[in-house]
């Protein structure tokens, strides 16, 4: 139609949608709020992060493509390399990445359902906007910072990959790369992926 604007999207609102997370914007805005950080013992997790600030470079070609008026909201040129990677980009660009590298089939993509599998992992699954709080905001905010400061299980629980064949098979996931850690968990819950 002659004369109507295009459709405005957020970066916040593309990463929503990009998950399906329409009745958890509290949570995912929260999740956007707190910075990702990780070990100095596991450096190697810096590709999360990297691949989580990957995700604006897709927005801005998306939004000069789709020409939505509002692209780069908060990630200008001038501030991106100011803000860090934020929690929820770093799950999502995990689910992606878990998705494409190990689980694709090319049929369907299931990068969705990897991104809340952790969520439901982390115990956050509850925190719908019909049931947020303040309480939830500060227990969202409290699960997140103790996986971050690794301040969970040997065997990932309280981290969004639990594993039960901790000293079996798997080392302390304290001590393992995010990635690595995810890869055992798919591995013991849909069977071995390497091959």
């Amino acid at each position: 139609m002659k004369g109507v604007k295009n459709r405005i999207m957020t970066y916040l609102g593309w990463l929503i949608s990009e998950i399906h997370g329409e009745e958890y914007t509290f949570l995912l805005k929260k999740l956007s709020e707190i910075d990702f950080y990780w070990s100095d013992r596991i450096p190697i997790d810096e590709n999360r992060a990297k691949d989580g600030l990957a995700l604006r470079d897709e927005y801005d070609i998306l939004a000069v493509s789709e020409g939505w008026e509002d692209r780069k909201s908060g990630y200008s040129d001038e501030n991106r390399v100011e803000k860090p990677c934020s929690v929820l980009e770093m799950m999502i660009a995990m689910a992606q990445r878990i998705e494409n590298d190990t689980m694709s089939d090319g049929i369907m993509d299931r990068s969705v359902e990897w991104f809340w599998v952790m969520i439901g992992n982390l115990n956050l699954d509850f925190l719908t906007d019909r049931a947020m709080s303040y309480d939830g905001m500060c227990y969202a905010e409290m699960v997140i910072l103790r996986w971050l400061d690794r301040h969970f299980g040997p065997d990932g629980r309280g981290s969004p990959y639990p594993t039960r064949r901790f000293g079996k098979q798997y080392e302390d996931l304290r001590n393992t790369d995010i990635y690595t850690s995810f890869q055992w968990y798919l591995n013991e819950n849909w069977g071995d992926l390497s091959e």
